[in-house]
C-alpha cells in the first residue's frame, strides 16, 4: 500500500504536537511550503521543518509558483538561507495559481531547469497541480523538465492522471484540517532518492546507464536535455532522422555530444532552425516578427536574391525577408508586405515611383515612358507642375512633360519639343 505523507504551509499549525500527531496517524512525510512568488516566505517554516523532523517525518520544501522568471533564485536563496540540509530533500514547485497563463509549460521547466543548473537535479524536482490541468493538457508529464508528477483529485478513487507518483486525495486528513497525499513513487517517504544513472564511453560511442543497469533506446530525457539512442542504446549525434523529420544532436555535453538542438543553429556556415520539438524546419518561417525562408530541400537559410514560386525576394544577411522600400548596394527597391518585389509605376504615400522592369530598381532622373517624357525627383518620387533643369519645364498633372502651347494658373506658356519653355 501506498505511504501517506501531508503537506502544510501558514495555515497549519507548526508545534511538534501536531506534527507527532499526523506521525501517528501514518503519515510519513510532510511537504513544507518555503516560498511563493519572489516576494513569500513562509513565517512558520522553521518550526514547521523542526518540529516535522524531531517527529521522525521526512521534510521535503515546496514552492507556489506564480509565474515569474526570478522564482527559482528567490527559492534557493531561502533554502541557502534556512540552511536546509539531509538526503533527500525534493523540491516539489506547486502550479494551480489561478492567474497563470493556459498552457504555462514555458514558465514552469524555465523554474525547474534553474533548479537543475543550480544543482537540485531533475530527480528531486516535482510538479504538482489539480488533475484537470493534466487532462486538459495545461500540464504534460512527458513534456516536463522535473522528472515527478504529484496531481490533486478529491472525492475520487486514484488521481486519474497516467503515471502519477504521488496523488493528493484530500484536505481533511482523518478530520484534521491539511492535505494527505499517497506516494506510490517511495520518493517522498521511504528517505531513499532515486539513484542516478551515469554516461559510459563503450566501445562504439556513448551510452546511459539508468539506475537500474539498463540502458535508454530512442529519446530519453536526461538531466534536461533529450538524447537520441539507437536499438542497441548507442547516442546519435549530427543530423538524424527520425519519423519523417530531422534532428540535430550536437552539443558538447560533459565531454560528450548528443543534446538535442532547438532554435538557429550554424551547421557548416549554413544557419538552420530547428522548433522547440527540435525538429528542422523548412521553407517560410516567420519567427519574431520576421519572415525567413529555409531551403526546403535541405533547410538551410537563404539571403540575398531569391526568386520563390514566380516571386523575386529580398533576404537580409540575418535572412530576414524585406518589406517596403530597401536599399541593395546602392540601388533602392520596393517590396510590399508580402515580399515581393515591386516594379514599374507604384503609388506610396500619395506619391509616384517608377521602378525598372527588369529588375525592379527605383528609377530617377528622366524617364521615357509610352512615347511620354517623365520627371523623377532624386528620392524617386514623381515630379508634377513647375521643375528647373536649369531650365524651366511643366509637367502635367499625371507627370507627363508638357510641350507646345499650354494655359496654366489662367496664363499660356509656350514649351518647345523637348518641353523648355520659350
Amino acid at each position: 500500500m501506498a505511504n501517506l505523507f501531508n503537506d502544510v504551509a501558514v495555515f497549519q499549525r507548526d508545534d511538534l504536537a501536531f506534527f507527532q500527531a499526523l506521525a501517528a496517524k501514518g503519515s510519513k512525510a510532510v511537504i513544507i511550503k518555503l516560498t511563493q512568488g519572489s516576494w513569500y516566505v513562509n513565517p512558520k517554516f522553521v518550526n514547521q521543518y523542526n518540529n516535522a523532523q524531531a517527529a521522525g517525518l521526512q521534510v521535503h520544501v515546496y514552492h507556489y509558483f506564480t509565474g515569474q522568471p526570478n522564482e527559482a533564485q528567490w527559492l534557493i536563496a531561502n533554502i541557502k538561507s534556512m540552511g536546509i540540509s539531509g538526503d533527500p530533500i525534493n523540491i516539489l514547485n506547486d502550479v494551480e495559481d489561478p492567474s497563470l497563463v493556459w498552457n504555462p509549460m514555458i514558465a514552469v521547466n524555465l523554474f525547474t531547469q534553474q533548479m537543475i543548473d543550480a544543482g537540485y537535479g531533475a530527480d528531486i524536482n516535482w510538479t504538482y497541480g489539480p488533475a484537470s490541468w493534466f487532462k486538459e493538457g495545461r500540464l504534460v508529464k512527458s513534456q516536463l523538465t522535473a522528472k515527478h508528477i504529484w496531481p490533486a483529485s478529491y472525492g475520487t478513487s486514484q488521481p486519474g492522471v497516467d503515471d502519477a507518483e504521488a496523488w493528493q486525495y484530500t484536505d481533511n486528513f482523518d478530520g484534521m484540517p491539511v492535505d494527505a497525499s499517497y506516494d506510490f513513487s517511495g520518493l517522498l517517504t521511504s528517505g531513499q532518492t532515486q539513484t542516478a544513472g551515469k554516461w559510459v564511453d563503450g566501445s562504439q560511442g556513448w551510452w546511459y546507464q539508468n539506475a537500474d543497469g539498463s540502458y535508454p533506446t530512442g529519446w530519453s530525457q536526461i538531466d534536461g536535455q533529450w538524447f537520441y539512442f539507437d536499438g542497441n542504446g548507442w547516442m546519435q549525434i549530427g543530423w538524424q532522422m527520425v519519423n519523417g523529420a530531422w534532428y540535430l544532436l550536437d552539443s558538447n555535453i560533459d565531454g560528450h555530444q548528443g543534446q538535442m538542438l532547438t532554435g538557429w543553429q550554424l551547421v557548416n556556415d549554413h544557419w538552420y532552425y530547428l522548433n522547440d520539438q527540435g525538429q528542422l524546419q523548412a521553407g517560410w518561417l516567420n519567427l519574431d516578427g520576421g519572415w525567413y525562408y529555409c531551403d526546403p530541400s535541405n533547410g538551410a537559410m537563404q539571403s540575398w536574391w531569391q526568386l520563390i514560386n514566380g516571386n523575386w525576394y529580398f533576404l537580409d544577411s540575418h535572412g530576414v525577408m524585406a518589406t517596403g522600400w530597401y536599399q541593395v548596394s546602392d540601388k533602392w527597391y520596393l517590396f510590399d508586405d508580402q515580399g515581393h518585389l515591386l516594379s514599374n509605376w507604384q503609388a506610396v504615400d500619395g506619391k509616384w515611383y517608377y521602378l525598372d522592369p527588369t529588375d525592379g530598381h527605383m528609377v530617377t532622373g528622366w524617364l521615357q515612358y509610352q512615347n511620354q517624357w517623365y520627371l523623377l525627383n532624386s528620392d524617386g518620387s514623381m515630379a508634377t507642375g513647375w521643375v528647373s533643369r536649369p531650365v524651366w519645364y511643366h509637367m502635367g498633372a499625371n507627370g507627363a512633360m508638357q510641350t507646345g502651347t499650354q494655359t496654366i494658373d489662367g496664363k499660356q506658356y509656350t514649351f518647345d519639343e523637348n518641353g523648355k519653355m520659350k
